[in-house]
């Protein structure tokens, strides 16, 4: 993916990993895999009613404070947005 990212030439986030640990696993075409981390991130990462503006590069979307319980707003760039929805941080 960071291969791409940099033939894209598309920015990347501020706090890349030297190291990543990943476990892939065959799953076919892909569609299952899709379908399912679509179902995911749909449900447990952000909903999408929360994501309240894609414009210009940027994506507003909206979260609740663990703190306060209050709702409030944050406008990053699209790649910082993929980078949290990536580390579940759209909350923070």
């Amino acid at each position: 993916m960071l291969t791409r990212m940099s033939e894209e030439k598309l920015p990347f986030p501020a706090k890349i990993p030297k190291t990543w640990v990943v476990d892939c696993k065959f799953v076919g075409a892909g569609d299952k895999a899709l379908i399912y981390l679509g179902r995911y991130l749909y449900r447990w990462v952000i909903r999408e009613k929360d994501i309240l503006s894609c414009q210009d590069g940027k994506v507003t979307y909206r979260y609740q404070d663990s703190k306060t319980k209050r709702y409030q707003t944050k406008t990053v760039s699209g790649a910082d947005f993929l980078w949290l929805v990536l580390q579940h941080r759209c909350f923070a």
